[in-house]
């Protein structure tokens, strides 16, 4: 599994960072840009960085995550976006 940590900031200057799953470092990626512009986004929010690492993000110094919804797509997605 590849982890994507997403960093946006808020029109308000908060930085945001989420952390999407897939089983591929492509699909990790895609899942993360797809998910977060389509319905994670805030008004007005903008995407900063992608990282993306097939380690755990709990044994990384990115563990402390602000938002620590982790997300996967649905294995009939992933068929579809290989």
């Amino acid at each position: 599994m590849f982890n994507t940590i997403l960093t946006s900031i808020k029109s308000n200057g908060e930085q945001v960072q989420r952390v999407y799953q897939g089983r591929t470092e492509k699909l990790s990626v895609y899942f993360a840009t797809n998910l977060w512009s389509t319905y994670d986004r805030c008004k007005g929010e903008e995407l900063v960085s992608l990282e993306t690492t097939d380690r755990d993000i709990n044994n990384r110094s990115l563990y402390m995550i602000d938002n620590r919804h982790l997300c996967s797509m649905h294995p009939a997605d992933e068929q579809r976006h290989a």
